[in-house]
């Protein structure tokens, strides 16, 4: 047996579908099929981060709490979403302290960030937070950070906006 695998040589192989060994260049970058974001509007007599359908004051665990605000294009962002790097936090209220703390993210499974683009550069956001079983009985709200684009003659200026909901408690039973 010893002498029929003494000349023999094994090679393992697989199939993949990456390019390991590409590197962009300059040119690469230079093409784009992605058109700039457009120009952000709200409808009249709201603005940016406004909450268009609010949250409920109960939810137990399990549920599922959700908002929507008047929002601007998730592209105007960027790399700039405030200071949390973030377009959704969900808070809740320390007692203690008297402070409001960061418990979930966009980041989080538990989280949803739907963006809803309507007519005339008119856009929705609409956030859920999928209560785990796990979380603190509680107060909370949750908070959604974005920018909005317009022009000021010939050069567009991005502006930064949030919105908070109402507070409302999680508990373990309604």
């Amino acid at each position: 047996m010893q002498k029929a695998f003494t000349n023999t040589e094994v090679v393992i192989t697989g199939l993949c579908n990456i390019y390991t060994h590409y590197i962009t260049t300059h040119e690469d970058q230079l093409f784009t099929l992605l058109l700039p974001a457009p120009v952000d509007n709200q409808p009249a007599n709201s603005t940016f981060g406004q909450v268009l359908e609010q949250v409920h004051p109960r939810y137990k665990l399990g549920e599922v709490a959700s908002v929507t605000f008047v929002a601007g294009n998730p592209r105007n962002s960027g790399d700039m979403v405030s200071h949390y790097k973030t377009f959704v936090t969900v808070e809740r209220f320390q007692n203690n302290t008297g402070t409001w703390v960061v418990v979930h993210t966009d980041a989080s499974w538990e989280t949803r960030f739907h963006w809803i683009k309507g007519s005339g550069g008119q856009s929705n956001a609409t956030v859920e937070w999928h209560i785990p079983l796990s979380a603190q009985s509680g107060t909370y709200r949750i908070r959604h950070f974005g920018h909005y684009k317009r022009f000021n003659i010939v050069t567009p200026v991005i502006t930064a906006y949030e919105g908070v909901s109402d507070v409302f408690r999680v508990t373990k039973t309604l």
